[in-house]
């Protein structure tokens, strides 16, 4: 993996833990933006990155069905 990616990784990881926002349920929006609509891992993780900062995330969390959010 290089530099950068685990960079990003690592800023993801810490988005996450700031607004209280499960990783898997991030990790689930990474595989349907590489997985279908065809992007690199930097480009998926450099989009939902951008979806923190504007506030998207926050604003579309789901929740499991047991009531946790994902």
């Amino acid at each position: 993996m290089d530099k950068m990616l685990k960079v990003l990784k690592h800023l993801l990881e810490l988005k996450c833990k700031e607004i209280n926002t499960n990783l898997s349920g991030i990790k689930h929006l990474e595989n349907y933006y590489i997985g279908l609509l065809g992007w690199s891992k930097e480009k998926a993780i450099n989009y939902i990155l951008e979806l923190f900062d504007n506030g998207t995330i926050d604003s579309i969390k789901v929740l499991e069905s047991n009531g946790k959010e994902l």
